[in-house]
């Protein structure tokens, strides 16, 4: 798109493109082009995403400091922070740049040719996407069965985890974006079922407690803010990333899927922020009941 089309106002296809604007020379990708090059779009389009970019971002940057700041206060309060909360923070602030590179882009109204961008930003949401239904899962059982938690989620949990997390973007990359193969391809997007089946378990844990713990339900917010970041923002770009090999995808929908992504940096950090509360609350419920076991012990080894 040059700048003598700014004013254009038709709606552009898959098929507006020429061969050169190929991402990758393999069978999956030979009728794509990466989703945030300027050939998909209007300039309506363009202004629209880049406001939902500017938007994600600066509202993501708050968001992600008060959940930094809230992960530095349980570490103070316990001493302990899930690992699955770090990565994920993380990961959200490495996407921070990567929308801001974006933005600049399609403001400019240049030609987006940087696939690299395009696989890196795919890369992290990938992980995004798994780790989030992780911190939802953990924070279940911290709150219901802290013991069961304590095991599950050590260190040596925690590596293997997290091996097995990256392992997918990994694969996603060079078994399917550069290799093009078929079984690569079925465990990548076989892999997203897996944040679902996470989210069904954080839910039965949930709400199907034993009847000995508290009814408050103290895990729901958390499930909530899980469950609307997977089905809402994460469940579009999945489908898309599983129609477009395939067929071509109208622009509204790669519109939709686009906007709607961009805001997992906002509610991954405050899916962090909750958990991070409810633990620190946990916390603070259980600290008279062990002060009142000590009086307790002491009142009985006097007698």
């Amino acid at each position: 798109m040059d700048s003598n089309d700014v004013f254009n106002t038709t709606p552009t296809t898959y098929w507006d493109y020429i061969y050169d604007d190929y991402i990758f020379n393999n069978s999956y990708f030979n009728h794509m082009i990466p989703p945030y090059h300027t050939s998909h779009y209007t300039y309506f389009n363009q202004i629209r995403l880049s406001i939902f970019g500017i938007v994600a971002v600066c509202v993501g940057l708050p968001c992600l400091i008060w959940a930094f700041y809230s992960v530095h206060l349980q570490r103070k309060a316990s001493g302990r922070v899930s690992a699955f909360i770090i990565l994920l923070l993380l990961n959200d602030l490495l996407q921070l740049p990567l929308y801001t590179y974006i933005v600049s882009y399609l403001l400019s109204f240049v030609s987006f040719d940087h696939p690299l961008i395009t696989v890196v930003s795919a890369c992290l949401k990938i992980i995004g996407f798994h780790l989030q239904s992780l911190v939802a899962l953990e924070a279940a059982l911290t709150v219901k069965y802290p013991k069961i938690s304590a095991r599950m989620c050590s260190w040596p949990c925690y590596i293997i985890i997290s091996i097995i997390v990256l392992f997918i973007p990994v694969m996603f990359v060079f078994g399917v974006v550069l290799s093009g193969s078929v079984v690569c391809w079925y465990l990548t997007y076989g892999s997203f079922l897996l944040p679902a089946c996470l989210l069904v378990a954080t839910g039965k844990i949930i709400y199907k407690a034993p009847p000995t713990f508290t009814d408050s339900r103290p895990g729901a917010a958390v499930f909530a803010v899980s469950l609307v970041t997977l089905l809402v923002l994460y469940l579009p770009s999945v489908m898309f990333l599983i129609v477009m090999f395939h067929y071509p995808i109208p622009d509204p929908w790669l519109i939709m899927t686009l906007c709607l992504v961009s805001f997992t940096v906002i509610s991954e950090p405050l899916l962090c922020v909750l958990v991070c509360r409810q633990n620190l609350s946990a916390q603070t419920k259980q600290a008279p009941i062990e002060l009142n076991s000590e009086y307790s012990e002491f009142d009985i080894c006097q007698v």
